[in-house]
């Protein structure tokens, strides 16, 4: 019962902190700022129960977009020609289609998404072909660099679970571009 109520804090403080990144809203233009939720980038219904919890897996997002985009495969904007136009919406520069089951990610989150996604996939032996493509996974992370506050929320994560995303700490790194591509063939 501690652990969860502690959890719980750590949680809230994630939703609340304007130091963390919000997820699939970085510049909220259309929809409402005070309906936060928590997203769990790498969808809670392909892990175990164990790494429900993870922090480093869980970001500040609006409610609208995280309600929409469910489980969704992420795809980039360049394969939106690939389905029929007027099946996606457009809720604050994110893209959806329901019928396909697909979400296009705003540019600022791309980063974020594929690193969380090299963590979980890395740290709980994960497949990740259900939730991204691995050209979209590498190009993501290579093209969208951490930010400020993905690096924040890693070092908060850090101080409450003792461990840390190494795909944000190694990205400045000279062999980066290899050592992905050695992790994730």
């Amino acid at each position: 019962m501690i652990r969860l109520l502690f959890i719980a804090s750590i949680k809230n403080s994630i939703i609340h902190s304007y130091d963390n990144p919000k997820i699939y809203n970085i510049n909220l233009k259309y929809i409402d700022h005070s309906r936060p939720t928590l997203e769990h980038i790498f969808p809670r219904c392909y892990m175990n129960k164990k790494s429900h919890h993870d922090l480093h897996n869980i970001f500040s997002c609006n409610s609208i977009i995280n309600n929409n985009r469910s489980n969704y495969k992420f795809i980039d904007n360049s394969e939106i020609n690939n389905y029929p136009s007027n099946t996606f919406i457009n809720i604050n520069d994110n893209y959806l289609s329901h019928k396909y089951k697909v979400f296009v990610p705003e540019n600022e989150s791309k980063g974020i998404i594929s690193r969380t996604i090299m963590y979980m996939s890395y740290t709980y032996k994960y497949r990740y072909d259900k939730i991204i493509d691995y050209e979209n996974l590498i190009n993501w992370c290579l093209m969208y660099p951490p930010t400020k506050e993905e690096i924040n929320h890693n070092n908060i994560v850090f101080k409450k679970q003792y461990n840390r995303n190494k795909f944000i700490d190694l990205y400045q790194k000279k062999n980066y571009y290899k050592y992905i591509l050695n992790l994730f063939k």
